[in-house]
């Protein structure tokens, strides 16, 4: 991912007292399956997530940001129009399948929605890039808290 995405990982871990260093070696290990409607009430805030289209023939993924207190669930994730926080609804649009992933040694699930709520407010990836800048790898360094990808 880019050099200002890296940057704005290690100010935002820093600020909470981690260090790239003294996170262990983390991988996705594993993804439970749910139909994409159910991703809001088996996802906890925190979590990746993705959604399979058919149609499109590709997964989706962000980080679940939880439900609001008037049962809205939302989702941060990467589009071609940028880093958003978006409606639940619009993010399982299409889909016919639905995951949560699962890290091995992955930050704690508040690190993760706080890091993505950082990333989205500084506007860390400046431009979707569907190989280097894209919706996996947002999420996978939002659960690892380094910048990666899960597949």
């Amino acid at each position: 991912m880019g050099d200002k995405l890296e940057l704005d990982v290690q100010m935002f871990l820093r600020g909470i007292g981690l260090t790239k260093q003294a996170l262990a070696a983390s991988h996705y290990a594993t993804t439970m399956e749910y139909e994409p409607y159910m991703l809001c009430t088996q996802a906890r805030p925190g979590d990746h997530i993705a959604v399979w289209s058919d149609s499109k023939g590709y997964w989706h993924h962000g980080i679940f940001a939880g439900t609001s207190e008037h049962g809205h669930a939302h989702v941060l994730d990467i589009m071609p129009d940028g880093l958003a926080r978006r409606p639940f609804g619009l993010f399982i649009k299409g889909a016919d399948a639905g995951a949560v992933l699962v890290y091995k040694d992955a930050l704690p699930l508040d690190c993760s929605l706080k890091l993505a709520q950082y990333l989205v407010e500084q506007g860390s990836v400046v431009e979707y890039n569907l190989v280097e800048e894209n919706c996996d790898k947002f999420a996978a360094t939002c659960r690892l808290g380094r910048p990666g990808g899960s597949l």
